[in-house]
């Protein structure tokens, strides 16, 4: 069954990044980022991490990557205590995204409808596929999952946010 639209997304928490394996012995750890550029990271802290705040200390690149060391973690042990960690942040936090833009967190929950008005299920997740992101939609009557194409124009053809629907190009037999 579909959730109910949510129309504030103010206290939604959108996850920027993961704490990943520990580097070296005093405290630091690798970070993955979700985000398309490494430096968006820098600007975001503190993070929450489950009930818990972190607050990035020191941060280098290496390589095409970045690596860190929150305050209060010095050591190896405590860095391993915080490997996968998912570290977030208010969607409110965030910088406002020029027209056309979007925060995947935004498009989280919203109804999927086709050209046809047929209502093909709700956007559970997206994930980059390499050439084109893709949305994660579950059928609400069936329960089963499948991959759409988030390409702008060539198959959404409508955001609304404030509807919490995405208006796509698919026929129902393509799913």
């Amino acid at each position: 069954m579909a959730k109910t639209p949510q129309t504030d997304l103010t206290d939604r928490r959108t996850v920027l990044a993961s704490v990943g394996a520990p580097f070296g012995v005093r405290g630091w750890v690798w970070l993955n980022s979700y985000t398309d550029d490494l430096e968006r990271l820098l600007h975001h802290s503190p993070y929450q991490c489950g009930e818990r705040t972190l607050e990035l200390a020191e941060v280098e690149r290496r390589s095409r990557r970045l690596c860190g060391r929150f305050a209060g973690v010095e050591d190896r042990d405590a860095a391993a205590d915080l490997r996968g960690c998912e570290l977030s942040v208010a969607l409110s936090d965030l910088p406002e995204l020029p027209a056309g833009e979007y925060y995947w967190t935004q498009l989280e929950g919203c109804r999927v409808i086709n050209d046809e008005d047929d209502v093909l299920g709700e956007i559970i997740a997206l994930q980059n596929a390499g050439a084109e992101d893709m949305m994660c939609v579950q059928d609400a009557s069936s329960g089963r999952q499948f991959l759409l194409p988030f390409a702008l124009d060539r198959v959404v053809r409508e955001v609304d946010l404030e509807a919490r629907t995405v208006r796509v190009h698919w026929p129902r037999d393509w799913i």
